[in-house]
């Protein structure tokens, strides 16, 4: 089934959309821009025309784009294979519910990290051609940072799939609605401070629901950071971003909480996967 998946996977013309755009835009930069060394081993300078931008601003950027494709491109083969006559047929083969969950995950996490690979490699070759530099960090940064963040996201596709059948509203109401919803449980004592909501109670309520949602926005405050600003919710402290500052400033605590975020949804869908009839 891991096999199959991934095949499913890398034949999936939408995704093929995310190398193809990252060689396209590594050749408009360096034909058009100047690649320069900030002087450390997590980013570089980007000028273009009069202006020059950090690294941070035009990687966060494409990752964004590239998440983006992957959030609509992923999910279609997950909600193919719960069609009931192909879910009936894989399972009439010698694979149980927990192999078919499971290998879904796999395959997924595999080929989010194969194209990020790809995006890496031909970041490297752009700044290794351009400017001689070779910014170890900022690749192992995003080689950790694009399946994490897909992960949060696909693990709340897959229970809405599993739950609506709906390849489109699962799509959007995970992209639209729970990943903005894990980022006002991340901030939740700044944004009820904001609103006049000074309960102690509220503030606890709130930070116990952050761990109920997966956090897509604890992976990107991991790597991206708030340029400083205090964070609040469970995690509560300053941020700079392994993107912005290299891994001296990652973060474990906060990792550990965005999977355990995840964990609910996770264990929710294998056993929704485990009871479904097909």
């Amino acid at each position: 089934m891991f096999r199959f998946n991934i095949e499913l996977l890398l034949r999936n013309k939408v995704l093929w959309a995310w190398p193809i755009i990252a060689v396209l835009l590594a050749a408009v930069i360096g034909f058009y821009g100047e690649i320069q060394s900030a002087g450390n081993s997590y980013s570089f300078l980007l000028a273009v025309g009069d202006n020059t931008l950090p690294s941070g601003f035009m990687i966060n950027g494409l990752i964004d784009f590239f998440i983006l494709i992957a959030v609509i491109g992923i999910p279609s083969h997950f909600s193919k294979n719960l069609d009931s006559e192909r879910a009936s047929l894989i399972l009439s083969k010698p694979i149980d519910r927990t192999g078919f969950f499971f290998a879904e995950f796999g395959a997924v996490m595999t080929v989010s990290f194969f194209y990020t690979l790809i995006t890496d490699i031909v970041l490297a070759v752009l700044l290794f051609v351009e400017a001689g530099i070779f910014p170890f960090q900022l690749y192992l940064a995003i080689l950790f940072y694009i399946p994490l963040l897909i992960f949060t996201i696909y693990i709340s596709i897959v229970l809405l799939l599993i739950l609506t059948h709906s390849y489109l509203a699962s799509v959007l109401i995970a992209y639209l609605l729970i990943v903005p919803l894990s980022s006002f449980f991340l901030n939740a004592e700044t944004v009820l401070n904001m609103l006049g909501f000074n309960s102690d109670l509220i503030i606890t309520l709130t930070d116990g629901l952050s761990y109920l949602v997966p956090s897509a926005a604890g992976a990107e405050q991991l790597m991206s950071g708030l340029n400083g600003s205090a964070t609040a919710g469970p995690i509560d402290q300053m941020m700079a971003g392994v993107l912005h500052e290299g891994f001296a400033v990652f973060d474990w605590q906060l990792f550990g909480f965005v999977l355990i975020s995840c964990l609910p949804f996770f264990l929710l869908s294998f056993y929704l996967m485990r009871k479904k009839e097909f």
